[in-house]
């Protein structure tokens, strides 16, 4: 058993499928190389001192689904299997139920902002 301390959590890794919208999975074969780790929480420690001396409780909490930074977790291996160590204040967000995430069509970013070429009105100098 692993107790955590301060603000730290245990997380195990999950692998970030992506669904597209007619429901096929496309599984990523880069496992480490993506910069958003996602995984469920473990153990959560209670909390930490700000430096204004008030007591911050941790907003995680076990079981939650979680997004967090590659760079902000440190593997640990225990009983054969491997897991993260991360800070709870480095984690990005939080699902509030494991759907799978979902590709967005064929249309790209700019045409979502309205700013594909066709839609910008232009002033001549």
């Amino acid at each position: 058993m692993i107790t955590m301390l301060s603000d730290y959590i245990l997380v195990e890794e999950m692998e970030i499928n992506e669904v597209t919208e007619n429901g096929l999975v496309l599984v990523k074969n880069t496992k480490g190389k993506e910069p958003l780790k996602k995984g469920c929480v473990l153990a959560v420690g209670p909390g930490y001192i700000h430096e204004t001396g008030e007591f911050i409780k941790n907003e995680i909490k076990e079981d939650d689904i979680v997004y967090y930074h590659h760079r902000f977790a440190w593997p640990i291996t225990q009983n054969g299997k491997t897991y993260d160590i991360t800070v709870s204040r480095e984690v990005m967000c939080k699902l509030d139920d494991d759907e799978p995430e979902v590709l967005a069509d064929d249309s790209d970013e700019s045409d979502l902002l309205g700013d594909k070429p066709g839609d910008m009105e232009t002033e001549k100098i």
